[in-house]
C-alpha cells in the first residue's frame, strides 16, 4: 500500500504477520488549554490557545469543515445500535474531484480508533468522566494535525469506535457526543464518525461500520458504491484505504479487535505508534479461533443419494428429527434439502415451546404431510416424544440427521452471520450467547438407531456452501 508518507512494505516475524512502514516526519507539538471548563462552549479565551484548538467561531472563514458543527444523524441498524455523525461534508471535495475534474481510482479513506488512538483520558486516567465534556487530551504529540494532515493530503477521515454507552438517554453517552463534538471541532477537518454502542454487527471486528456505514453513507452522498468498497482479489497491503487503531494483539495490548476489523474489511492496519511516531511494527497474535476449509468433498454437508428413495413402505409419512447444536446450518439444510419436497418445518425458536413442536409435529402428519423438526435435540428424553408420536400414528417412519460439528465452529458462525455484513440490515441476527452454544455439547447424548428410529442415524459434517465472497468472509475471524 502507498501512504503519502511512505510505501509500507511486509515482513513476517516470529510466525505472526508484521507491516513494516516508511519512517515519516513527526507532526509538531500542539498546545493543550488547561483552562478548559466542563460546558460546552465555555472555553478560556480562544487568544490563549494554538490555532487548532479554537473554537469553531474563531476559525479561519477558510476552514475546510466550515460552516457546519458536528451533525448527528439517524443512528443506524433495525434497532439503532451504531451512532452517525458528520463533521462538515467528508464525501464533497472527492465527488466534486471525480465528477467535475474527472478522477478515477479508488477512495482513499483514513479510518481511526478512538479511545488509545486518537485521545486518552486526561491526568492519566483510566476511564474517562462520565460528565466532564473536555476529558481528553491527545493520545499521542501531533495526533491531531496529523489526522488533519491526513485529510489535506486528499484523505476521506472516519472515525471507527466501539463504546460501551447503550441508554442514549443516558447522561454518560450525551457527554461522550458532546466530547465528540469538541474533538472534531479541534480537528477541524471534514469527517465521518460511527460508533457502535451494542454487541451486534456493527461493533468490532463485524463489518458493517464499513458497509452499512462508510459505503452506504458514500453512496447517499452520490458516490459509486464500487469507488470506496474493498476490492477482495486485492492484498490488503495494496488496499489504499487504511485503519489506525491500538487494539492490535500485541503484548500488553487490550484487545486485538481493530486488527481484526481491518482484515475484516479488507484494508491496511497500523498502530498509533506506527502510524503517528513511526515506529517499527512489533509482533502480534491474534487471539480466537480460525476455520480452515477442508479439501473439497462433495459428501460432506449433504445427504446420501438414496436418502429419499430409502423408505419402509411408499405409505408411510416421514418424521425427520435434525439433532446438532445452534449455528450447525441446520436451518440452511432444510431449505436446500426439504423445503421443495414439501416437509412442514417445525421449529422451536419460532414456535416458543417444545409443546407446541409436538403439537405441529402431531397434526402436520395427522394432515398426511411429511415433517422436519429443526431443533436442538440433544438428548434421548427430547427425542423419544416425537417417536412416540410417530409410534402413535402407526403410519410414520422417524428418522434422524446429526450434525456433527465441533463447538468451535459453531461459536464462529454465529458470530459470521452476525458481523460478516452479509445480512440485510432490516433483518439483523441476533448474537447468540456462548451459553447457548455450550449447554448443547454438555448435554448431548448422541443419538442412536436404537432409539426408536426406522433407519440409521445420518451423519452430516459441516461443509460451507456459498458464494466467493461470503466463503471468504467466513474465514475470517470475528471475535
Amino acid at each position: 500500500m502507498t501512504k503519502d508518507a511512505g510505501k509500507m512494505t511486509e515482513s513476517k516475524g516470529n510466525g505472526y504477520r508484521v507491516l513494516a512502514s516508511a519512517k515519516r516526519t513527526p507532526s509538531s507539538e500542539v498546545k493543550k488549554d488547561p483552562k478548559r471548563t466542563k460546558m460546552e462552549g465555555q472555553s478560556s479565551p480562544s487568544a490563549q490557545l494554538a490555532p487548532i484548538f479554537r473554537r469553531r467561531d474563531d476559525a479561519a472563514a477558510s476552514s475546510s469543515a466550515s460552516p457546519s458543527a458536528l451533525k448527528w444523524k439517524k443512528p443506524l441498524g433495525a434497532q439503532g445500535t451504531c451512532l452517525y455523525a458528520e463533521y462538515g461534508n467528508p464525501f464533497e471535495r472527492e465527488l466534486e474531484s471525480r465528477q467535475k475534474n474527472g478522477k478515477v481510482g479508488k477512495v482513499k479513506v483514513a479510518c481511526f480508533d478512538l479511545d488509545g488512538c486518537l485521545i486518552k483520558p486526561k491526568g492519566g486516567k483510566t476511564w474517562p468522566s462520565a460528565t466532564d465534556v473536555f476529558d481528553y487530551e491527545q493520545a499521542f504529540k501531533g495526533t491531531f494535525e496529523r489526522v488533519k494532515q491526513e485529510y489535506e493530503s486528499g484523505s476521506c477521515i472516519a472515525i471507527i469506535t466501539n463504546q460501551s454507552q447503550s441508554d442514549p438517554k443516558s447522561k454518560r453517552l450525551q457527554t461522550w457526543k458532546v466530547k465528540i463534538a469538541n474533538i472534531a471541532r479541534v480537528i477541524d477537518c471534514p469527517m465521518i464518525i460511527f460508533a457502535a454502542i451494542a454487541k451486534d454487527g456493527f461493533r468490532k471486528p463485524g463489518r458493517l461500520m464499513w458497509d452499512h456505514g462508510i459505503v452506504q453513507s458514500y453512496v447517499e452522498a452520490g458516490g459509486n458504491a464500487k469507488d470506496i468498497d474493498v476490492d477482495p482479489s486485492i492484498p490488503f497491503t495494496e488496499q489504499i484505504s487504511f485503519f489506525v487503531g491500538d487494539a492490535a494483539g500485541r503484548v500488553g495490548d487490550h484487545a486485538d479487535t481493530d486488527r481484526k476489523w481491518a482484515t475484516n474489511v479488507g484494508i491496511s492496519f497500523y498502530t498509533p505508534e506506527e502510524y503517528f511516531l513511526s515506529e517499527k511494527p512489533k509482533a502480534y497474535k491474534l487471539t480466537g479461533w480460525r476455520p480452515v476449509l477442508p479439501d473439497a468433498n462433495d459428501e460432506k454437508g449433504t445427504l446420501p443419494s438414496n436418502f429419499f428413495t430409502q423408505s419402509m413402505s411408499s405409505d408411510k409419512l416421514d418424521l425427520v428429527l435434525f439433532v446438532g447444536p445452534p449455528a450447525a446450518g441446520k436451518t440452511s439444510f432444510y431449505r436446500q434439502h426439504f423445503a421443495d419436497r414439501d416437509y412442514v418445518w417445525v421449529n422451536q425458536d419460532t414456535l416458543k415451546t417444545a409443546a407446541k413442536c409436538q403439537n405441529e409435529v402431531r397434526n402436520s402428519l395427522k394432515a398426511g404431510r411429511s415433517v422436519v423438526v429443526d431443533n436442538t435435540n440433544r438428548n434421548v428424553t427430547t427425542r423419544s416424544h416425537y417417536i412416540q408420536i410417530a409410534q402413535e400414528l402407526g403410519n410414520v417412519q422417524v428418522r434422524c440427521v446429526f450434525f456433527d460439528v465441533s463447538e468451535e465452529l459453531c461459536w464462529h458462525n454465529n458470530l459470521f452471520r452476525v458481523r460478516a455484513g452479509l445480512q440485510p440490515i432490516n433483518e439483523p441476527r441476533q448474537l447468540l450467547p456462548k451459553l447457548a452454544i455450550s449447554s448443547y455439547y454438555k448435554g448431548l447424548e448422541i443419538p442412536k438407531k436404537e432409539e426408536g428410529f426406522d433407519a440409521d442415524v445420518v451423519v452430516v459434517e459441516w461443509a460451507f456452501r456459498g458464494g466467493q465472497e461470503a466463503k471468504q468472509r467466513w474465514l475470517k475471524q470475528w471475535e
